[in-house]
């Protein structure tokens, strides 16, 4: 099923069609900014693919992170972000999204792979909503002591250091 391009990966929320999965196949979503991608996202990414047998990742528009992060961010364009993550091997989908619901609708996982860590948008409760459909809640904390901004402003203090 993995395609020889790994940009074949990324595709458009619209363009996704559940009828091209079997049945069986369980389906995990899991959802970040993954700008700078760093240690922690590989380490979460890659434990939410073992938690089933496709894993879809849904990048965080550049709109849904100023919003979340303020406008500084992203450091990385949503399309360069979508290309990092789809390059990883182990990640089977990549897209960009802007709104959680539509997003959950659309892709229908049976898993959804969360961290303690990530930013919710105060107007939905991706949580409640994906355990109202019947979706499977996974917790995965292996980023939550990484964050991309504390190695922007480590990254900037070397930069001034050095100068």
């Amino acid at each position: 099923m993995r395609s020889k391009n790994f940009e074949d990966k990324i595709i458009n929320l619209a363009d996704f069609a559940i009828d091209a999965y079997q049945d069986s196949i369980n389906l995990v979503l899991t959802t970040g900014a993954f700008d700078m991608l760093h240690p922690g996202h590989v380490r979460y990414l890659w434990r939410a693919s073992e938690q089933g047998d496709y894993l879809i990742v849904g990048i965080d528009s550049d709109k849904r992170v100023r919003s979340a992060k303020g406008e500084h961010r992203p450091f990385f364009h949503e399309k360069d972000r979508s290309i990092v993550v789809a390059g990883l091997g182990f990640v089977d989908l990549v897209c960009v999204f802007d709104n959680m619901k539509e997003l959950l609708d659309t892709v229908l996982p049976t898993t959804l792979v969360v961290s303690p860590t990530s930013t919710e948008d105060a107007s939905f409760d991706r949580k409640m909503y994906a355990k109202n459909r019947g979706i499977k809640i996974v917790e995965i904390s292996e980023q939550a002591k990484m964050h991309t901004s504390d190695f922007a402003k480590q990254i900037r203090y070397k930069i001034l250091e050095s100068d």
